[in-house]
């Protein structure tokens, strides 16, 4: 029997694991390029569709927190206050997505108390982004405070 050398082994793996890596992990982060700011600043959009809003991933708790701030310290208030506008959209329509689903009586009341909470910003401050669908996805979502979430 022939002996494969140890190079020659770490060498194989590495040529499988490398782009077995890249395919598995691909999915973790994607650069969103809705944001009007993404085509100024590269990094910009930067998310993590498997975070929740109960357990938010460190890269997009960054990206929420460093974005705006950037726009404010240049003097872009508008800049800032879409970002920040797109964001709650997302989270909108996440959240009320796992208000039907929530066993826990305790996690979900407070799911709809921060939907109540959006849903009188937004009665306070209208928004219409660019997207129709988006718009009524939101306005989707904050109708469950009316409904009272669903049932589980």
């Amino acid at each position: 029997m022939k002996v494969i050398h140890p190079a020659i082994l770490v060498c194989l793996g590495f040529l499988l694991g490398a782009p077995s890596g890249w395919f598995a992990g691909r999915g973790q982060i994607s650069v969103r390029s809705d944001h009007p700011a993404s085509t100024t600043n590269p990094g910009a959009g930067i998310d993590a569709p498997t975070a929740s809003p109960v357990n938010p991933s460190p890269l997009v708790e960054l990206g929420d927190a460093l974005r705006p701030l950037q726009a404010i310290r240049k003097g872009d208030i508008a800049e800032a206050t879409e970002w920040l506008e797109s964001r709650l959209d997302g989270q909108v329509i996440e959240l009320s997505g796992l208000v039907p689903e929530e066993a826990d009586q305790k996690k979900r009341a407070g799911y709809l108390r921060a939907l109540t909470r959006v849903r009188d910003y937004r009665t306070a401050y209208p928004r219409k982004s660019d997207s129709p669908d988006l718009d009524r996805g939101v306005a989707d979502a904050l109708s469950t405070v009316e409904k009272g979430g669903g049932k589980k």
